[in-house]
Formats: structure tokens, C-alpha cells, sequence
């Protein structure tokens, strides 16, 4: 995982998650699982 942290603008890429598995839903859980995960801990400013 990458999460970005700084001045951002609109469109900028601010995380990346990558997962792997033997299948793929459980890779497509995993990364649902980080980022449900991580939006509650993002702070916004103006």
C-alpha cells in the first residue's frame, strides 16, 4: 500500500493498493477490506 500525503490536487492518485491471491475474489476482499479501512482515517482540509 501507498497512500500519498502533501498537496494534491484534483485527480491526483492519493493510494494504491496491491493484493494478490490464488483467487481472485479473495484479492478483490482484501483490497475492499483496505480501503473500507482507511476511509474513516482520510482528513480533508480546505
Amino acid at each position: 500500500m501507498i497512500h500519498r500525503v502533501g498537496e494534491l490536487w484534483p485527480g491526483d492518485e492519493i493510494v494504491f493498493v496491491g493484493v494478490t491471491s490464488a483467487h481472485r475474489s479473495s484479492a478483490f476482499d482484501a483490497g475492499q477490506f483496505i480501503m473500507d479501512y482507511l476511509k474513516p482515517c482520510a482528513v480533508l482540509e480546505a
